[in-house]
């Protein structure tokens, strides 16, 4: 599955009960988990592994509401296959599982089986950024170039950055960003 994959899906609010978010640009991953908590009006609901709120999510109380639980590089939910299970047959009672996962062997037995499920988020083109930076800031191209590529195309670092930017010219409007070092 790749990434207009999910977008189409949140635009036509047909959301998956589990997916797989794996790669580097983490900050997209975390614009698309809160849009499909948007789209749904649930919370997110962070975990440190999915037998935390394994019971919450099979077995609701009266007044439960469905949430989106995100887990980080859960090796439990990765391999139990009753786990595996309960999530095809799509028995999580409205609920969304989230797996962020670091990194991810394309070679494994493991990724072939979901890779309907994964959705490889990788840093975005220079060109991307560049567009993304100067809706932010004004910058000319050849400072915007060297600013993404000092944050290695990583799209959170980037923004980070920006925002220092940003207020270094609130406190010192007489500078110019612009200015070729």
């Amino acid at each position: 599955m790749n990434i207009t994959d999910v977008k189409t899906q949140i635009k036509n609010k047909k959301i998956q009960p589990y997916y797989i978010f794996a790669g580097e640009e983490i900050e997209i991953q975390r614009i698309y988990i809160n849009k499909i908590a948007e789209v749904l009006g649930y919370t997110v609901v962070r975990a440190d592994c999915i037998a935390d709120v394994w019971s919450s999510i099979i077995t609701p109380t009266l007044f439960d509401e469905p949430c989106v639980y995100v887990v980080r590089d859960d090796k439990d939910l990765m391999q139990n296959d009753i786990l595996q299970t309960q999530i095809e047959k799509n028995n999580l009672n409205g609920n969304i599982i989230i797996n962020l996962i670091t990194t991810v062997d394309k070679r494994t037995k493991w990724y072939k089986a979901n890779s309907d499920k994964i959705v490889l988020f990788e840093h975005l083109s220079t060109e991307m950024l560049k567009k993304y930076c100067q809706r932010e800031i004004a910058l000319n191209n050849a400072n915007c170039e060297r600013l993404i590529a000092i944050c290695e195309n990583d799209y959170s670092r980037l923004l980070l950055e920006i925002a220092k930017i940003k207020s270094f010219i609130t406190f010192l409007p007489e500078c110019d960003c612009n200015k070729n070092l």
